[in-house]
């Protein structure tokens, strides 16, 4: 008797992964944003201040994905997390340059790197956090 081919699950491909992942990612940064923005608007801050701020949301998004793809795959976390934080920055980047017409400067390099680190890390304390079973 010939074997049913199996159905391929939405959820268990890379790419839903890789989606669900970046909007996590992005939804966190999304928060850290209004969060650093409501403080702003009580405190007079340098735009040194504004620059960090931005940078540390971008860097928890990419933590956040990278944990959470990590999660779902169980596997290569440092390699998924690099990945995704990848994907988020060309996303952030190509959105201003786009939109702010930016140009593209020294503190573009040292958010790339920045983003990379922490979607490494991120997928690396994914693979590695216990798993729920239900």
């Amino acid at each position: 008797m010939p074997k049913k081919p199996q159905r391929l699950n939405i959820k268990e491909t890379r790419i839903y992964c890789a989606v669900i992942s970046a909007l996590t990612g992005f939804l966190v940064i999304m928060g850290c944003l209004f969060v650093f923005s409501a403080l702003l608007a009580k405190v007079d801050a340098p735009p040194v201040l504004v620059a960090v701020m931005s940078t540390l949301s971008l860097c928890a998004g990419a933590y956040a994905g990278g944990f959470t793809s990590a999660k779902k795959r169980r596997k290569n976390g440092m390699l998924v997390g690099i990945i995704t934080g990848a994907v988020m920055f060309a996303t952030i980047f190509l959105v201003s340059i786009i939109c702010a017409k930016t140009a593209i400067n020294l503190t573009a390099a040292s958010k790339l790197i920045l983003t990379l680190i922490f979607g490494a890390v991120g997928g690396i304390v994914g693979v590695n956090s216990r798993h729920r079973k239900y």
